[in-house]
């Protein structure tokens, strides 16, 4: 860790930018969290995956109903 980069002890995160982002790493375990950007990406992607597996449920439970 460079010495000269912004750290919140109150938050536990230290500061860093890259790019023209700034970007936040906890100070406890040096994980990045992601930027807004790629916490909607992210959101998008899950709640997708979340819409297919319901549908597929479904269709087993039918299936299942079908086949009594």
């Amino acid at each position: 860790m460079e010495r000269d980069q912004p750290v919140s002890q109150g938050l536990g995160l230290r500061l860093v930018v890259e790019e023209h982002l700034l970007i936040f790493y906890r100070l406890d375990n040096g994980d990045r969290l992601l930027p807004p950007d790629e916490i909607w990406e992210q959101l998008t992607q899950d709640q997708q995956q979340l819409q297919q597996a319901r549908q597929r449920a479904e269709e087993e439970k039918r299936r299942a109903v079908e086949e009594k």
